[in-house]
């Protein structure tokens, strides 16, 4: 983390680092036991449900490392869209999929609400920061 670091930057890595960790270890304990007690089709579900998290955060993280690139002068502002390091606005990560869905485990859906408005806010802040270097 660099001193001149955003504030914003250094709360959305914390807050992405510390739900990827509750996310592997709902993967690792609670998402396992749930696929055995139900079968077939639901465990499909939890297992699609678990890889939206999984891509949310991962271009998140992206994201962050690329901000991060940029603060530390590594690479200029322009070339976070250039080489495809911004944030995607796709489907999978943007609709609230599975939020309210009853029959996935409540441990599920409290990640899927986490990581989705965690997704939005960042996702905000990403926009802004196009709209700043498009009018400077």
């Amino acid at each position: 983390m660099s001193i001149h670091e955003p504030l914003y930057i250094q709360r959305a890595y914390a807050d992405t680092m510390k739900l990827l960790i509750e996310a592997r270890n709902y993967a690792a304990y609670a998402n396992y036991k749930e696929k055995d007690k139900n079968g077939g089709i639901q465990t499909i579900k939890i297992l699609h449900h678990s890889m939206i998290i999984t891509s949310r955060l991962t271009h998140l993280m992206a994201w962050i490392l690329a901000q991060r690139a940029v603060n530390s002068g590594e690479i200029a502002p322009f070339e976070v869209n250039t080489r495809g390091l911004n944030i995607p606005d796709i489907g999978i990560c943007t609709c609230p999929t599975g939020n309210t869905d009853d029959a996935l485990p409540q441990g599920l859906r409290y990640l899927l609400n986490r990581s989705y408005s965690l997704y939005w806010r960042v996702l905000r802040i990403e926009i802004a920061m196009r709209e700043r270097l498009a009018n400077s």
